[in-house]
């Protein structure tokens, strides 16, 4: 699957938040079902999308997923 990242790493626009949705859209996988993947409420996951800076470990949780 390739992913569209809307990004510019050369310039440091790197929203972690919009590219793990983005991925997320993209995946087919619900949103309900993601958020407990990777340990996070269903009612906070649009707010963990508007993070641009996700801890490691949760970025890791979010790749296996």
């Amino acid at each position: 699957m390739e992913l569209n990242n809307d990004f510019d790493i050369k310039n440091e626009e790197f929203h972690i938040g919009k590219i793990v949705e983005d991925a997320l859209n993209q995946s087919g996988i619900t949103k309900t079902k993601f958020a407990k993947a990777i340990g996070v409420h269903l009612q906070n996951l649009n707010r963990e999308f508007a993070n641009a800076d996700w801890s490691v470990i949760k970025l890791r949780r979010a790749g296996e997923v």
